[in-house]
């Protein structure tokens, strides 16, 4: 089993830039980001929002996301992953990552979730457990970060983490490797995704 720690960093606004983006700015993208990852990083396609927030768990969401299938395996990261979402603000949102394995555990998810929409009162993440413990109950969560944080000097920086665990890879191997350099790549063009999102939403009024 090899654990891979993976992260990119950028500075949210660059000197020559004179239209500056707020920690606020940054924040109200975050909450947006967490229902449509497609609009601000490249290897996603859709979201579907499970469970919104609820005044017992504020700060949390759990979601589905669906990835470029090509992309995500060369990253070492499943095409359907549900992700459940804390968002600690002002600066850190945490995405706890499960693989969904067939098909027919997504429609499970995706029929619990319209259960949940109509007023029903479920615990989705506990469900899907319960359905194949084998599966989603004994392998551990694989975690991403985005981190906002500022320097000395109070200019902002955007940081994305990856956390995985991988079973059956060798430490050391080439395919650790490739999927390092991959996640480096995930990493990068999610930050910079993510940041040149957010000046398009603040230049056509959307933030």
């Amino acid at each position: 089993m090899v654990l891979m720690s993976v992260g990119y960093t950028a500075p949210v606004n660059s000197p020559d830039i004179t239209k500056k983006i707020t920690l606020d700015q940054l924040w109200e993208s975050m909450h947006q980001k967490i229902k449509a990852a497609q609009d601000f990083v490249p290897i996603f396609k859709d979201t579907k929002v499970l469970e919104s927030p609820t005044p017992e768990h504020p700060t949390r969401t759990l979601r589905l996301v669906i990835a470029d299938e090509g992309a995500a395996k060369k990253a070492g990261m499943a095409a359907i992953t549900m992700e459940e979402v804390f968002a600690n603000k002002p600066g850190q949102v945490e995405f706890y990552q499960t693989p969904i394995h067939s098909k027919a555990d997504l429609q499970f998810l995706t029929a619990l979730s319209d259960r949940v929409a109509s007023g029903e009162r479920l615990n989705i993440k506990a469900a899907l457990k319960a359905l194949n413990p084998d599966v989603y109950a004994s392998k551990p969560e694989n975690l991403v970060q985005n981190i906002i944080t500022t320097d000395a000097n109070d200019n902002l920086y955007m940081t994305y983490t990856f956390k995985q665990e991988h079973e059956g890879l060798q430490a050391g191997s080439k395919e650790e490797e490739e999927i390092v350099e991959h996640l480096k790549g995930v990493a990068k063009a999610g930050v910079e995704g993510t940041l040149k999102t957010i000046r398009s939403m603040i230049d056509d009024g959307r933030l």
